[in-house]
Parts: structure tokens; sequence; C-alpha cells
């Protein structure tokens, strides 16, 4: 196969991302998911404006703080055994490991329950915002996400990409007709409309993968206990270390809503949520766009010719920067008058808390499709210090802004300059990892990973 974009070493050329696209092989798969996964999140970007006016900030609130609990927990919902199949030699193995992940689902989705409704018990996070039988709806919520996730690097692992575009596409054509419906004919429900359509979405989704895989799905039920036993201790390593290191992750992105939303009033959460809803959208539409494409093209020059990936990392960067900052500064100029006109008058204050966090939006737009560049570099344990340091300085931050009697608004600019730090930590830490670090073998592992998990810190 021909080499997807090689460069030779004694020549430096400008990074052309509409020539990455073009590319060949696994590059022009990545970049056929990615447009899906970006045509479904378009979707659901296009349906605000009109759901925004029948639902209030109430509403998204609710809705966020209990999706972004579910997502937070479900970053444990199948212990890290899903890389793990990616990283398995023998068939044998990686089935394996797929009935080890079918029975840590069923698991996990009870255990996130009870922790969730221990959180209720003693009203963390702001959680009396939601009513008591959002504990129980948790488990159903965490088997979703969590079976999504495993099958999803299943078909990474077949390489069945054309599955993967058709499941998010089916995802984002369902969620946002849900929506548009429902809040239309029974907006009364309040935030059980984005939740309903969040879950018709995804099922629509799982039906499709599930479909895909169904043949290897009925094998695995059928794996005797000792086998795929031997197979989790082969691979320990993953839900040992992959287990904290995407709960850090998905913690470090949702912790600002938990902590906005234990000391502002519900109508001040929504429009926080809404604000994030907004500003993530975009991001994760670059992280899918580009972070795929330029992850296959870095790991290919990186094998090669590590200084020439360097190279193109500082090119990426240095375009993402610029793609990200007249964007920027329209947000932080004109957001509140922005948001009132496309979603409506009582969004004015969901824009006064975007033009705050702009400064976060600059920094994870520019650094956040980089990430994978770690896992190229054979330093995965840099991102789990990221997160980690992410979430000290967010506390930090919300603490200091507390003392301060800050407004909402003045929370909102201080968890941006908290972000903002964080990702400039991530972005020198790649740049440590990928000029010191020893070229590493697993690039489709690399790969898999590097477009999921940063976009929404």
């Amino acid at each position: 196969m021909a080499s997807f974009g090689a460069a030779r070493p004694q020549r430096r050329r400008p990074l052309n991302l509409q020539a990455l696209l073009k590319g060949q092989g696994l590059g022009r798969a990545m970049a056929h998911v990615g447009g899906a996964t970006a045509l479904s999140q378009l979707m659901g970007l296009a349906v605000l404006p009109l759901v925004s006016r029948h639902l209030g900030p109430v509403s998204f609130g609710q809705f966020g703080l209990f999706f972004t609990l579910a997502t937070t927990l479900g970053a444990a919902g199948a212990l890290g055994l899903p890389e793990a199949m990616l990283a398995a030699r023998r068939w044998s193995e990686a089935l394996a490991l797929l009935a080890a992940c079918l029975r840590a689902v069923a698991l996990m989705g009870v255990v996130c329950a009870a922790i969730t409704y221990a959180l209720f018990y003693f009203d963390a996070f702001g959680l009396e915002a939601l009513p008591d039988w959002s504990a129980i709806a948790m488990a159903p919520v965490i088997w979703l996400i969590s079976l999504m996730t495993v099958l999803q690097l299943w078909l990474v692992r077949r390489r069945r990409f054309t599955s993967l575009a058709k499941a998010y596409v089916a995802q984002g054509v369902l969620r946002a007709g849900t929506q548009v419906a429902l809040s239309f004919a029974a907006a009364g429900l309040g935030w059980l409309v984005l939740l309903s359509a969040e879950l018709c979405g995804r099922f629509s989704t799982g039906l499709v993968m599930g479909a895909a895989c169904r043949r290897e799905v009925a094998a695995a039920v059928a794996v005797t206990a000792p086998r795929w036993r031997a197979a989790v201790r082969r691979y320990w390593r993953f839900p040992v270390f992959r287990t904290p290191s995407m709960f850090a992750n998905n913690l470090a992105a949702g912790l600002p809503l938990f902590l906005f939303s234990s000391a502002y009033p519900p109508a001040d959460i929504g429009a926080f949520s809404f604000m994030m809803a907004i500003i993530v959208g975009p991001i994760g539409l670059v992280q899918r766009a580009v972070g795929d494409v330029f992850l296959g093209e870095f790991a290919a020059r990186y094998r090669r010719d590590p200084a020439q990936a360097r190279a193109l990392l500082f090119r990426t960067a240095a375009a993402l920067a610029a793609l990200a900052l007249p964007a920027t500064l329209i947000l932080a100029r004109f957001g509140p008058l922005l948001f009132s006109l496309v979603f409506g008058a009582a969004w004015r204050g969901a824009g006064v808390l975007a033009a705050a966090y702009a400064p976060a939006f600059l920094a994870n737009m520019a650094v956040a499709p980089l990430g994978g560049a770690l896992n190229v570099a054979n330093r995965p344990g840099y991102k789990l210090l990221v997160d980690l340091v992410g979430i000290v300085v967010l506390v930090v931050s919300f603490a200091v802004t507390r003392a301060l009697h800050a407004s909402a608004a003045g929370a909102a600019g201080g968890f941006a300059v908290a972000s903002a730090g964080a990702y400039l930590l991530y972005f020198l830490l790649i740049l440590r990892a990928v000029r010191n670090a020893p070229v590493s073998p697993a690039v489709d592992i690399a790969r898999a990973d590097g477009g999921r998990g940063d976009a929404a810190a």
C-alpha cells in the first residue's frame, strides 16, 4: 500500500489539510468516519435554535448534569478492556476480551447506579436539581454508553469503518429528529425531551454497530469463563491504567459543570451547560476532521523521520490556532448578542458565559486534536498527568472565585484560565514526548484512542 502523505526528509512543505483529507487507505477511512461524526454533530447543532425556543435553561441544566455524570462514570463502564481488544495479537484473545467487555458492562452499570444513588443521597455536585429516580435510570444509560464503546472499538479492530460511519449518521439523524419532534409536541416533559432524544440516537447507533458484528458478539457470549479470565490477566495493564486515565479525562471535562452546579441556581446551571454544549461542538468537529487525519500522517512520518513529524506537529498546531483565534475573538466580543439572535433572548446569559470562557475554547481547539501524538510516542501516561493537573487547577480556580464571591461569569472565566493553563501543559508535554521518546510501533492503538477522548475537556 502506498504510504499516506509520506514526505521526503529533505523537503518541507506547508501543511495542506485538503490534501491530507484526500489521502488513501486508512487515512481515507478515518476521514470518512470523521466526516460522518461531524455530520452527526452538525445535525445536533442545527436543531438547537429550534429546540432552545421550546425548552428553557433549567431543562438544559438538568440534562447536562445527568448526562455529564453518566459519561463520567461511563468511562469505567468496560474497565478499559475495549482498548485491550485492539492490542490483542491473536483472534482468540480478542474474542475472549470482547466476552470480558460484555460482562464488565453488565456489572459496572449496576455499580455506577449505586455510586449515583450515593451522590444523590449526599446532594453532591448540585444533583439535588435532579429527581431521585434519576439514580435508577443511570444503570441502563451506563450500559448503553459502555456497550457502544465496546462495539465501536471492536469495529475499529475489524476495520469496518463503513459500519461506523453509518452508525454515527444514524445517531445524528434520530437524535436531532427526536429533539425537534418532542420539543414541539411534549415540551412540558422538560429535560426528559433531551434525554429521550439522546438515548434514541445512541440506541440506533448500537443497533447499527451490533448488526455489523452480531456473529462475533454471539461467539463472545459463548466464550468460557476460564478463557476470558485468562485474557484479562494477560492484558491486566489496561483495566489498571486505562480505567483511571479515562475516568480522569472525563472527570476533568465534566468537573466545571459539577462545581458550577454546586453553587449557582438552576437557570445559571442551564446557561452554563448550554454554553458548554455549543463550545464543545465545534471542537468535536475539528477533532474528527483534523485529529484522526493528522494522527495518521504524524505516525507515518514519526516512524521514518521524527524531525519531519515534529515539523508537522508545529504546522498543524499553528493552523489550528489560526482557525480558532478569529472565532475566539468574535465569541469574546459578541457572545451575548450572538446567543440572543441565534437561540432566543432567554439565552443571552449563556452568551455572557461563553464570552468569559473564550480562552478555553482557543486552547482546546488548538491542542486537543494533537493529543494522539502521545500514544505514537509511547507516552500515554502524560495524558493522565494532564488530566490530574487539570482537575486540581479547576478546583483551585473555583475555590478562588467562590472566595471572591464572583458571579457566574466570573466562575466561567476562572474555569477558562485554568483550562487554558492545563492545555498549555498538555502541549508542552506533547513536545517533550515527540522529542525524547523512542519510536513506538503501536500506531493502531494510537489512532483508535487519538480521535476519541480530548475534545470535551
